[in-house]
């Protein structure tokens, strides 16, 4: 079938690819009647790429693709009347796919876990430092509006609002990022603490730091060395 017979209605990261949250609350949200899985893994692995047809109902067709190819191959927002589901695992293929020209405008995320993140947001989504910078980029340079979305009868959480609150922790004491090396006292060399800002839980409104020396006071203003 040619490209132009898909209408891209949904753009989704997902580590899981196909599970319940896609057939049972995505498909008949859209009213999917394909299911592009873009993945090198699955795409050569004749057994993973089994398993997902199995689990898709016969009446969705099913496309299994390496992101080079699926991206040679596609274009965002066909005007055709089937509508489609396009599936990533991670944040680096959907926008490894986006510069090699699917250039999609909107991005859903449903579930990233990554052992060495340093943002999450609820229990379904946790960023590490590529992970942020990419889908930084995509905001930025390219404008992508990127919602957080397990299922369809969730509100959207606007990634933008997460970073620019929670990444960038603004308050009276200044700035900070991911990163970032702060301290309390007059300057750096007569610091009374310091640390190294690992991350912040958005949830719990906790920020995570790495001590570098030195004991914090709750009273006392914080600073960024960068500044």
């Amino acid at each position: 079938m040619t490209d132009s017979a898909y209408d891209i209605a949904l753009v989704r990261i997902d580590n899981r690819l196909v599970h319940g949250q896609i057939l049972e609350a995505w498909v008949p949200f859209i009213k999917a009647k394909c299911i592009m899985v873009v993945n090198d893994s699955a795409a050569c692995d004749f057994y993973c790429e089994t398993v997902i047809r199995m689990a898709v109902p016969s009446e969705i067709e099913v496309i299994i693709s390496s992101v080079e190819d699926f991206a040679k191959t596609y274009t965002y927002k066909g005007n055709g009347e089937k509508k489609t589901i396009v599936l990533f695992a991670t944040v680096a293929d959907a926008c490894r796919a986006y510069n090699l020209g699917f250039s999609f405008d909107k991005l859903n995320i449903g579930n990233i876990y990554n052992e060495e993140y340093k943002l999450c947001h609820g229990t379904s989504v946790f960023l590490c430092d590529n992970e942020i910078r990419d889908l930084l980029t995509l905001l930025e340079n390219d404008g992508v509006e990127i919602g957080i979305r397990r299922i369809p009868r969730e509100r959207a959480v606007n990634i933008k609002d997460i970073f620019t609150n929670n990444i960038a922790l603004a308050s009276g004491n200044g700035v900070f990022y991911v990163g970032d090396t702060v301290f309390q006292g007059s300057s750096y060399d007569r610091a009374s603490a310091a640390a190294v800002v690992d991350s912040w839980n958005t949830h719990t409104n906790i920020l995570q730091i790495s001590p570098i020396f030195g004991k914090f006071s709750a009273n006392s203003t914080i600073k960024n060395l960068e500044n």
